[in-house]
């Protein structure tokens, strides 16, 4: 990710100093940098004839890809399947975060299959192997990832309960997917933003500071309203921690205490506004890069019991998985310092944020 924080160095830095010129207009660089997909001058992106090879060089058993919009792109799937069950006991969506791939989620896709599952890994629309050319903060990826699963399900991949997995951004696209279609049973979320607004003027500011705190606030949502416009996404409605409230689903929030790039505050937020069998899990000590290495293994082995805790056709829904550490918000963490006592919210149906869509030309086989 190297020279990508390095390109937001330079163009911040040119906005800094330009000013207003800069900054104008649809075309500026400022939106093209807070909403442009980050593999769009990649000319073979979405190309069939770009065979897989790092991604079967590393495990998948299959890959292919969807096609998926309005906007139009092609999504690359990598599908790892479980070697020590005859079965699987259940299908998990991998979703990596901005500027990622899903090559970069092989070690969580390995001991989802290693536990039991048929793990399959989304290049997210401008990431990877992927077309797309603006992004869509969660909100556009979570439309796209419902037309993953009606392919999956149109070709007999989806083995038992769906869950999904999510990283940063993808852990907030987790979201959008969990209050947008009703066929995912559990979500796994670590370390997810639960506002765009507040964020991307912060993740900029933390990445680069010498040069992001010199862009005026008024700019970065300027040029969020341009990136909607481009990506076809509202940049108000799309704002996690309203759409979380919408899902019936049980969401599993892990979220480190020591992440400056995405604070803990989006992940309690969150937690506040989810349904009462969801639950945040501070992770001490962890920032935003080492909550995704997983040095000890640890947010696995909680990601993976609270599968087997919700997706296992054995699985019973009203008791904890025994020993796996979980807090249940406003339950099982009163007076617990690290998971702040949070009250259970009303949910409605999923088929209400799915009729409230910014894009009125996208349909769902779910709908």
């Amino acid at each position: 990710m190297g020279w990508r924080c390095a390109a937001w160095a330079w163009v911040l830095a040119g906005a800094a100093l330009c000013g207003g010129p800069w900054l104008a207009g649809c075309s500026s660089p400022l939106t093209k940098l807070v909403g442009g997909a980050p593999n769009r001058l990649k000319p073979l992106r979405g190309c069939d004839r770009t065979p897989p090879l790092l991604e079967l060089a590393t495990g998948a058993d299959d890959c292919f890809f969807v096609e998926v919009g309005p906007p139009p792109a092609r999504l690359a799937v990598a599908v790892f399947e479980p070697a020590a069950v005859p079965q699987p006991l259940g299908t998990v969506l991998v979703v990596h975060g901005i500027f990622g791939r899903g090559l970069l989620m092989t070690r969580t896709a390995h001991t989802l299959a290693e536990a039991g599952y048929r793990a399959v890994v989304v290049d997210l629309r401008g990431h990877g192997r992927s077309s797309g050319d603006w992004l869509g903060y969660g909100a556009q990826e979570a439309r796209d990832l419902v037309q993953v699963m009606d392919e999956l399900e149109s070709q007999g991949r989806i083995a038992g309960k769906l869950g999904v997995y999510g990283i940063s951004y993808g852990a907030t696209t987790s979201i959008h997917l969990a209050a947008l279609d009703a066929r995912i049973a559990a979500v796994v979320a670590v370390a997810p933003f639960s506002d765009i607004r507040e964020e991307v003027p912060h993740f900029a500011r933390t990445l680069v500071p010498a040069v992001g705190c010199a862009i005026p606030e008024r700019a970065y949502q300027d040029a969020l309203d341009r990136a909607g416009e481009r990506g076809r996404f509202d940049p108000d409605s799309s704002n996690a921690a309203d759409v979380i409230a919408q899902a019936q689903m049980p969401v599993l929030i892990l979220h480190g205490t020591m992440d400056w790039l995405v604070p803990y505050r989006h992940g309690e937020r969150l937690g506040q506004s989810a349904n009462s069998r969801s639950e945040l899990v501070a992770m001490p000590g962890l920032g935003h890069s080492t909550i995704f290495l997983d040095p000890l293994g640890d947010v696995h082995r909680k990601a993976h019991a609270w599968f087997d805790r919700w997706l296992q056709p054995t699985a019973k829904p009203d008791e904890r998985a025994a020993g796996d550490g979980l807090l249940r918000p406003g339950v099982d963490d009163q007076g617990d310092s690290n998971s702040p006592a949070t009250a259970a919210r009303p949910t409605a149906s999923p088929a209400s944020v799915r009729g409230a869509s910014t894009d009125s030309t996208y349909t769902s086989r779910r709908q």
